[in-house]
């Protein structure tokens, strides 16, 4: 079981949630091995797909040796565009930005650079830098999957 970080639709907060392997995996090898779908739904219509890799997005953060964001890059696991979720509230209110355009929830891992199977729990020290992420990608358009 690992931890990531929530940004649920109509949170107040990012949330610490718990993510599990998925069933019959009994050992990380791919960062889709992670069952995601409980808190995103990144199938869409599409309920018998297995691959994740359109539904996620990886961005490394270059940051001072000090931050806990360091050596690591985060994963982002969207929604799918057809189940017209409404936008995110939350990254709305973090971002100040009107035009978000990121709808659902937004669920993020931390992982090491490079090597996607190897998960790190996130905690709430890693939020500062999520939605860092998050300014930059809204503001410029590019957390689109």
């Amino acid at each position: 079981m690992y931890t990531g970080i929530l940004y649920a639709t109509w949170a107040c907060a990012p949330e610490l949630v718990p993510i599990p392997l998925r069933d019959g995996i009994t050992c990380l090898r791919d960062i889709n091995n992670l069952e995601v779908l409980h808190w995103v739904d990144c199938l869409g219509n599409n309920k018998f797909a297995v691959n994740m890799d359109c539904a996620r997005k990886t961005y490394n953060v270059v940051t001072h040796p000090s931050s806990p964001a360091y050596g690591y890059t985060y994963t982002f696991f969207r929604e799918h565009h057809t189940i017209f979720a409404p936008p995110n509230a939350l990254i709305g209110v973090i971002t100040t930005s009107k035009a978000n355009s990121v709808v659902g929830n937004v669920l993020v891992v931390k992982h090491t650079k490079g090597k996607k199977h190897e998960i790190f729990d996130l905690a709430a020290i890693d939020v500062e830098c999520i939605n860092e992420v998050f300014i930059q990608c809204v503001w410029i358009s590019t957390l689109e999957l």
